[in-house]
């Protein structure tokens, strides 16, 4: 038996301890370097092992091998064919790379070698039977070897459950793999863990709370919570391991961090992280430090100051001062301007001096009432949440609200783009509000003069309502005065009608889509009931014949204006037609053109209407023994008078040459009053009519003249007194010819064709 017991450490105990009974506390400051007992090895001593030895072998066991102290190094390797008995019941701070005994590894304390992990141990049965003890060896031998026997029967052979596991029934187990001599820990499940999921972190005053969602994974062991100050993965570093779902992060205030989690395996098989961006976490700042800038103070040296916050002058001067650039203050007060507007420097503080009556951002002080209180002139919020708000004057340049659920009264008014009612400028906006004599006033205009037909407005005076815009509405619009600039109805009951002028719009505007709404349609207005003008003209004294051979009277009249077509634009005039279709009358008065004998003579007459370009080739008045001098090739309307031998209406054609010869267009027809004379002569009595003057007229041109767009008439007359006369009569004829050729608009019947009333 090696004996080192004591309390005393041993400085420096031998290289090698070997003895053939127990090894007892083979300790001290530094430990032998071997430890060999064909006994136990006992180290029960109190004294601190600061460094164990680097191999303990003993026959049989390995006892109290800490002691009482703490084995800041133990052993590399601990073997034992017994039992370790409780060899590691104090704390080992590093622990050896390997534990081995015959029999079980007992600790009363913790047992964490960095390569042992025991989950199960199953061992297989020991069949090896024990020799009796001869009786020939000595009486104090057999005592040494019915005690060994014990010890094999209770360690070895595990009657009573104290069996020790052996190396094969780590391996068979699958709780440690055979490496040379000793073992190691099972390699185990390798699989890459899912991701963690659900990653959030919320901050508080001074701390971020993380919460994640961990995987699902057999193998799962723990999650490695990462940090960096910036959203950059490679600078953040790892803050904590646990296998709970939440962590508490204690940053202080005014803190941004970012946050990265990955799973780990029970193998230690790390997965990985989260997301390759971080997620944010931002801490509130210290209330103190918010009080400090929203409240004005007296200045101090070497403090730090914010954009917005105001100081005073330690020594009062009238004036205070706001800092335009943040920093910390000097040491020493500044020379404080007194210009409003000026500035000075101050450490890294730029101070500018203010009146004193100016409102700083925030000031605490007491209300009408004495009460505690702040007020604010200025303020720049990002984001806001106030549950009940007294405002004086809002300025904003953008109010954004999913819902706002208020009930809002006006002082006076609420106006963008004029701020008076009148509006005098013409500007796009609204006003709504009241005036001086407390009647509601609403005004919305899209700029512009509103005498303009085109400027769209809505103005109510407290009295009346002024529209000028589009009106649809599907429900029933009920009204005292309605005045309207223009309406479209479909069905109307009026009780009473007054209209100052009542006109119709041209087809042109059906034709072309020109809604009563557009500010065009007032230049196609003509009189609902038709229109005729007149317009008058008198040739020069011509000769007129009265022989047959004696001259044809030629006459061509002006350009008529006085009715214009249908589709010319002109909002001063309503002398319009309605439609394309028109109709024409023509008075011709002349020497003895309506006093002819209805049994035996009559005149040469022939009536041409020309539009703007034909023309007679001899001029406006002539004379000529030839019916068709200067007559043009192409007119849109001939009419050759015919003999007349009764006093009905005689139907005449209207024959239209375009250049390919003449083809009736329309019909023409006499005016049927007449008035005839009897003429008693030597042999019988005459009948003749007696008239200067002879109407034709034209119903509809069915569209024939073309009346529209550039389009304008005018009338030549070919007119020769009785041309059957012959050359019995020597006299000549002279006079003029006089014309009045007149447009009818809108011939078609409008009004019922009664009967006489009986």
């Amino acid at each position: 038996m090696a004996d080192f017991e004591g309390t005393a450490a041993l400085s420096q105990p031998v290289a090698s301890v070997s003895a053939s009974g127990d090894t007892v506390n083979p300790g001290g400051t530094q430990m032998v370097g071997v430890c060999i007992a064909i006994g136990n090895v006992i180290n029960s001593g109190s004294a601190s092992v600061t460094q164990a030895v680097s191999s303990v072998s003993a026959s049989g066991s390995a006892y109290d091998f800490a002691g009482s102290s703490a084995v800041t190094q133990s052993a590399g390797a601990l073997s034992a064919s017994g039992s370790t008995g409780p060899a590691i019941q104090a704390a080992i701070i590093q622990s050896g790379q390997w534990v081995s005994a015959s029999g079980a590894v007992v600790a009363s304390g913790s047992v964490s070698p960095s390569t042992l992990m025991a989950q199960q141990a199953i061992t297989s049965r020991r069949d090896i039977q024990l020799p009796r003890i001869p009786t020939s060896v000595p009486k104090d031998a057999q005592d040494w070897f019915l005690a060994a026997q014990k010890i094999l029967d209770k360690y070895i052979f595990g009657n009573d459950g104290s069996r020790l596991v052996s190396i094969n029934d780590l391996t068979k187990a699958g709780i440690a793999d055979r490496d040379g001599s000793s073992v190691r820990p099972p390699a185990g499940n390798l699989t890459t863990p899912p991701k963690v999921s659900s990653l959030r972190a919320d901050g508080a005053l001074a701390s971020i709370i993380i919460a994640w969602q961990n995987p699902v994974f057999p193998n799962y062991s723990h999650t490695e919570l990462w940090r960096a100050s910036v959203d950059d993965l490679g600078q953040a570093v790892k803050i904590q391991e646990t296998p709970v779902e939440s962590y508490v992060d204690m940053v202080g205030s005014g803190s941004t961090k970012f946050y990265w989690a990955r799973a780990v395996s029970k193998a230690g098989v790390a997965g990985d992280f989260n997301s390759a961006s971080g997620t944010k976490g931002v801490t509130g700042y210290d209330p103190t430090y918010i009080r400090d800038l929203m409240t004005s103070s007296t200045w101090r040296p070497v403090t730090p100051y914010g954009a917005y916050q105001y100081v005073r002058p330690s020594s009062p001067n009238g004036y205070q001062y706001a800092c335009l650039s943040g920093g910390r203050s000097g040491g020493s007060e500044p020379t404080w301007p007194t210009t409003v507007g000026a500035t000075t420097s101050d450490g890294g503080v730029t101070w500018q001096c203010v009146a004193a009556d100016a409102r700083v951002p925030f000031v605490i002080g007491a209300d009408q009432n004495g009460d505690p209180a702040v007020y604010i002139d200025t303020a720049y919020i990002e984001d806001a949440t106030i549950t009940s708000a007294k405002i004086g004057d809002l300025v904003a340049d953008k109010i954004t609200t999913g819902n706002l659920l208020a009930n809002i009264q006006l002082l006076s008014k609420l106006w963008y783009g004029f701020d008076e009612y009148e509006n005098p400028g013409f500007a796009p906006g609204l006003w709504i509000g009241a005036g001086g004599d407390g009647l509601p006033r609403l005004h919305l205009s899209c700029g512009g003069d509103p005498d303009d037909p085109t400027t769209r407005f809505l103005n109510f005076d407290g009295v009346r309502l002024r529209l000028q815009v589009d009106i649809a509405s599907g429900a029933d619009i009920h009204a005292d005065d309605l005045t309207a600039d223009s309406a479209r109805l479909t069905r109307a009951q009026v009780g009473f009608l007054a209209v100052p002028e009542f006109v119709v719009a041209s087809d042109y505007t059906t034709e072309q889509a020109i809604g009563i709404d557009d500010p065009d349609f007032e230049n196609y207005l003509c009189f609902p009931g038709g229109c005729w003008k007149t317009e008058s003209w008198e040739s020069q004294t011509l000769l007129m014949g009265n022989g047959h051979y004696r001259h044809y009277a030629y006459f061509q009249t002006g350009i008529y204006s006085s009715i214009i077509p249908y589709d010319i634009a002109d909002s001063t005039t309503r002398y319009r037609a309605k439609r394309k279709e028109i109709g024409v009358s023509i008075k011709i008065s002349a020497p003895s053109i309506g006093a002819y004998d209805v049994s035996e003579y009559r005149n040469y007459l022939v009536v041409y209407i020309l539009d703007e370009y034909q023309s007679l080739g001899g001029g406006a008045s002539y004379s000529d023994v030839s019916a068709t001098t200067g007559v043009p090739a192409t007119y849109l309307g001939k009419i050759i008078v015919p003999y007349i031998d009764s006093g009905a209406s005689e139907e005449i054609p209207v024959l239209q040459n375009t250049g390919g010869g003449d083809s009736q267009v329309c019909s023409a027809f006499f005016d049927t009053e007449r008035v005839y004379q009897d003429v008693s002569g030597v042999i019988t009595t005459r009948r003749v009519v007696i008239s200067s003057s002879l109407i034709l007229r034209i119903p509809s041109d069915s569209e024939a003249f073309g009346y529209s767009g550039g389009r304008r008439l005018k009338c030549a007359v070919v007119y020769k007194v009785d041309p059957w006369v012959g050359t019995k009569d020597d006299d000549d004829v002279y006079g003029t010819i006089a014309v009045d050729f007149q447009i009818v608009s809108d011939i078609r019947q409008t009004v019922a064709d009664n009967d006489a009333r009986l």
